[in-house]
């Protein structure tokens, strides 16, 4: 694990993190920068750097606090807050002055995860796009943290708080931006958001060094993993080298075939500085964050742990208690995202998401079942997931009482060849979707009117439903609404044990709620399923 480097490199790194503390003027830490967003109803830390045994004195809406510089930084606390969306100033005096203008009170979400988490408003569709870029959300704020993977937590994070308003926002997470627009929607006065996202990669990578050691066996794993990728980097390495060397054959061949040129090989990532390695992520872009005051997380992540969904389960809950117990915030909302359907995502790891979020306290997941794309991994409707996750958040952090979750299987009794699957969730009822369209549009809740309940017709029977016997066989099967359950049955298997739907790496959605909001996939078994691969 990144332990092991090198002395010589660590303390060269080290020195890199630390230099921009190196000075004697009074400055903000970024995060409390012009626009900033702080966080309403808590206790508000403020820091900084400043030359050694410097007095530092900030003022925030009206109250002052004082401190000394030690190690080249200060920290002062301010009591709460009220929400407002009317600009305040953030100053902060030693031998010199620094004032952050523009400075709102509101909500602030940390959006933390990979590649779908980072996909930008200027990926979405263009729709979507001209619609965002016409919407003014003065109140709607946004601080990306600048990707940084180092063996020891840094001490400070860069970015800069903009404004997701104009045509000059394309740079904000689209989850994100759908995500704090519905809160503003519902009436918070001011949302900001910091994201610290990085694509095509794993939750290791966003636990510190210490979180993983609280579970021995999978950082039992991770660590002969990381050893394994060290130890086989030179031959990698090598690999690349003589790749590239034969590349101008490679290339003068393809041209008197008359073929395209092959794309060259991409260099192997060294697993010292590696973002995929364990806490280089948490360490350069969590780490300098904390102890931000903020209300909760919202988490898109997965897609890199797809082959090891087992471990998923007990890595990304230790990972949460990891940042609360260092937030010291309590349990502060932790909403996640179920990754999208698409090729190569097994749905192992679905489940494996599904498990980890219910194991956790204040916790939850939303079902993106409808809005996949089974050639892309990135599918571009974002909005239904920004505003699920603002329909938990409003639920968990704000309490208020709404429908968040699409239907989610509850139990299973078999009548004959019946199977007959209850639900949970089933607000107004359960509801077949309609076809799914190419652009992979989310079911629009008010038109479709719930079945009569028990009798079967076009309209409620549903896809994407397996059956099986004790012979743990799955075939697919007929799937028919009636009330709040499904019955599911099958010629071939006359005494059904268990019954699985959406259990595809790219399934359909076939049914929702009366909100609109998608069922979630599952299996009613416990046969064992594909292992992990490491």
């Amino acid at each position: 694990m990144p332990r092991l480097l090198h002395a010589s490199l660590y303390r060269i790194t080290l020195f890199g993190l630390l230099a921009p503390l190196l000075h004697a003027e009074v400055a903000l830490d970024p995060l409390f920068g012009d626009h900033a967003v702080l966080q309403a109803g808590k206790d508000i830390p403020v820091w900084g750097t400043a030359a050694e045994g410097e007095k530092v004195t900030v003022r925030l809406a009206g109250a002052e606090a004082s401190t000394v510089a030690q190690n080249g930084r200060w920290q002062v606390r301010f009591p709460q807050l009220k929400a407002s969306p009317t600009p305040i100033e953030l100053v902060a005096t030693g031998t010199n002055t620094v004032t952050s203008r523009d400075v709102l009170v509101g909500e602030v979400w940390l959006c933390s995860g990979q590649s779908n988490m980072g996909f930008t408003v200027s990926k979405l569709r263009a729709e979507d796009k001209k619609e965002a870029f016409a919407t003014a959300l003065p109140q709607l704020r946004y601080f990306t943290v600048k990707r940084l993977k180092v063996p020891a937590p840094a001490m400070q994070a860069e970015g800069v708080w903009k404004l997701a308003s104009g045509p000059d926002f394309g740079d904000c997470s689209a989850v994100g931006y759908y995500f704090g627009r519905a809160l503003l929607q519902a009436g918070q006065p001011a949302v900001g958001l910091i994201n610290a996202s990085w694509g095509g990669t794993p939750a290791e990578a966003w636990t510190s060094a210490e979180g993983l050691q609280a579970i021995p066996a999978v950082a039992a794993q991770l660590k002969t993993a990381y050893e394994k990728a060290l130890a086989d980097y030179p031959n990698r390495q090598a690999w690349y080298a003589q790749k590239m060397a034969e590349r101008p054959q490679v290339l003068a061949a393809a041209k008197a075939a008359g073929k395209p040129a092959p794309k060259a090989p991409n260099p192997p990532d060294d697993p010292r500085t590696s973002q995929l390695s364990p806490s280089l992520l948490y360490n350069g872009m969590i780490a300098p964050i904390i102890p931000v005051a903020l209300r909760g997380v919202i988490w898109y992540q997965g897609e890199n742990n797809k082959a090891r969904p087992q471990q998923y389960e007990t890595l990304l809950p230790a990972m949460v208690a990891d940042w609360r117990g260092r937030w010291a915030r309590g349990n502060f909302p932790f909403l996640s995202v179920q990754v999208a359907p698409c090729n190569g995502l097994p749905p192992e790891i679905r489940e494996a998401q599904a498990r980890a979020s219910a194991v956790l306290p204040v916790a939850e997941i939303v079902c993106t079942l409808d809005v996949g794309d089974a050639k892309d991994i990135h599918p571009v409707n974002k909005r239904p997931v920004g505003e699920r996750l603002a329909r938990l958040a409003r639920s968990l952090a704000y309490g208020e009482t709404l429908v968040t979750s699409g239907p989610r299987f509850s139990a299973l009794t078999v009548a004959g060849n019946q199977a007959i699957v209850s639900f949970t969730h089933t607000d107004g009822g359960l509801v077949a979707s309609p076809a799914a369209t190419a652009d992979n549009a989310a079911p629009n809740a008010s038109t479709n009117a719930a079945p009569d309940a028990g009798k079967p017709s076009a309209t409620n029977s549903l896809g994407g439903f397996m059956v099986a016997g004790a012979d743990q066989k799955f075939v697919p099967a007929t799937a028919v609404i009636a009330g709040n359950t499904v019955v599911v049955s099958c010629p071939e298997v006359t005494e059904p044990v268990a019954v699985r739907y959406g259990w595809a790496e790219a399934p359909e959605s076939t049914f929702t709620n009366g909100a609109g909001l998608p069922a979630f996939p599952f299996r009613t078994d416990t046969w064992p399923v594909t292992a992990d691969k490491f």
